[in-house]
């Protein structure tokens, strides 16, 4: 059975906004591994990574991350960040329902039983969230439904 979180528009689509804008993307660490992203010439790095310099930015569409950490959120991967304002180095996130550190007390138990108990970062390209939403008119929802192995993308 999938665990579902539900992400409200209304803070989702101020991120998209700001990923689509972006000049340029932050990279996912499974990006950084995949030699279909590198630059012509590039050699990897002990472990078999390369650093963010050697992407090919061309290559990248714009993204979110999907994160979970403290907390269970989505944010821009647009680089430059886009920030709180007054923080130079808080990123705005939307969080899932329920998953909200700064609004639920029981924040880990909720994002451990949805998500499990280890930290994950996933890159997520806007266009898939965008064809979710696009697909059910007036929704103020995106649901993220995760099973073991993949995860699928729906708004209510």
């Amino acid at each position: 059975m999938a665990s579902k979180l539900y992400f409200l528009l209304a803070d989702l689509l101020p991120i998209l906004a700001h990923a689509e804008a972006a000049p340029a993307q932050q990279v996912s660490f499974a990006q950084l591994c995949d030699k279909s992203l590198w630059k012509p010439g590039t050699v990897a790095q002990p472990g078999g990574y390369c650093t963010s310099d050697d992407i090919d930015q061309s290559k990248i569409a714009p993204q979110v991350f999907f994160v979970k950490d403290e907390g269970a959120y989505l944010m821009s991967a647009g680089n430059p960040r886009q920030l709180v304002p007054g923080h130079d180095t808080r990123s705005v996130v939307a969080y899932a329902d329920g998953c909200d550190p700064n609004k639920n007390p029981d924040w880990w138990d909720e994002v451990t039983s949805r998500c499990g108990g280890d930290d994950f970062g996933f890159d997520v390209p806007t266009a898939m969230l965008r064809t979710a939403i696009a697909r059910k008119p007036g929704a103020t929802q995106l649901c993220i439904s995760l099973g073991k192995r993949n995860m699928s993308f729906t708004a209510r």
